[in-house]
């Protein structure tokens, strides 16, 4: 979804004149527009299967169809088919009256009357505000829409080298070995101390408990 409108020109031959101005009109007003004459490259025959696909493919890519209504357009079966089309791509359809016609012969859709002078200025206007009033309601929804999508997963924090990981301490081999003498030196005090239990009276065994006491 866009945020700005693309609006297909709809029209008989014999309304060429009046698409073209459109065509005009709309580009001073800001809106994209699609328009046989101008999208479509020459050479390409109206007749062909290009041009139908060419037509196809505008119709897909507008949000509005404004179709110019005159009794030469409702005898036109193409532009009937390009009415048609345009609702069944979801597009908005405002038809345009040029000329006077049977108002039963117009499909059900919004209709502005641009026949005469001063029926032409007021229809402008008319289809000016209600292109805008489309924009702004297309703008509302992609808002309320994009607010419903799931919002994006936190991103994982990248796995760090392994030269830059925390490395886990080792005991190295000076701290294994005063912790084997203290543990000997335990043994060898518990073992001195039962012997002046039983010897009380053997003194060198007194001095060397002594001397264990200070490296403790």
């Amino acid at each position: 979804m866009t945020d700005k409108l693309c609006v297909f020109i709809s029209y008989d031959r014999e309304d060429q004149a009046h698409a073209e101005k459109l065509w005009i009109q709309l580009g001073e007003w800001g809106f994209d527009r699609w328009l046989d004459v101008k999208d479509i490259p020459k050479g390409i025959s109206r007749d062909s299967s290009d041009w139908i696909e060419a037509i196809d493919q505008g119709l897909k890519k507008s949000q509005v169809v404004i179709g110019l209504v005159s009794p030469d357009s409702l005898a036109n079966k193409n532009v009937q088919t390009e009415w048609n089309l345009a609702q069944r791509y979801n597009c908005r359809l405002l038809l345009l009256g040029l000329r006077p016609f049977k108002i039963e012969d117009v499909a059900t859709a919004y209709y502005i009357n641009l026949h005469g002078e001063t029926a032409e200025k007021t229809g402008l206007q008319e289809l000016q505000r209600e292109l805008k009033k489309i924009l702004v309601e297309r703008t509302a929804f992609q808002t309320e829409f994009t607010a419903l999508l799931p919002s994006e997963p936190p991103q994982k924090s990248p796995d760090l080298p392994d030269y830059l990981k925390e490395k886990p301490e080792h005991p190295s081999n000076d701290n294994l070995l005063r912790l084997m003498v203290r543990v000997l030196t335990g043994l060898g005090s518990l073992v001195s101390f039962i012997w002046l239990v039983i010897e009380p009276k053997f003194e060198p065994l007194t001095v060397f408990i002594a001397m264990l006491g200070t490296f403790l």
